[in-house]
């Protein structure tokens, strides 16, 4: 029951110290972000490609802006191999680069409590 543009919100499940400035982020800071992308595609099976794009990073009263993307960890492409073969298309590997995450199946429910690995990225130029 969700759409592009809906509001997610996330939590940070360990500590982690930036690279940059050596902060370190404590576990339990609140994540807030969004569905940047959900879609249905029927080709080559049904699948559902979604992004969440975190924004907002808060903590210790304070509130910090990022642009977090999921990052694929493991043997999370090779997941793929009922969508795609042996081997991921150029497209599909764009889009797992770009923090999409595929899904196969006609419905799709992502459960509460989902875990997932995230990264940071370089903020959108300004328009």
């Amino acid at each position: 029951k969700s759409y592009a543009g809906d509001p997610v919100e996330g939590v940070l499940l360990k500590a982690v110290k930036t690279g940059s400035t050596g902060v370190e982020i404590p576990a339990n800071a609140s994540l807030h972000g969004v569905i940047a992308q959900l879609e249905s595609r029927s080709i080559p099976a049904k699948s559902y490609y979604v992004k969440i794009e975190f924004e907002r990073l808060q903590f210790a009263g304070k509130s910090y802006s990022l642009r977090g993307w999921h990052q694929p960890y493991g043997d999370e492409a090779r997941g793929l191999y009922f969508l795609f073969g042996p081997r991921l298309p150029p497209f599909a590997v764009e889009e797992l680069q770009q923090g999409t995450m595929i899904f196969e199946g006609r419905h799709f429910h992502l459960r509460r409590g989902f875990i997932g690995s995230w990264k940071t990225v370089n903020p959108l130029p300004a328009s």
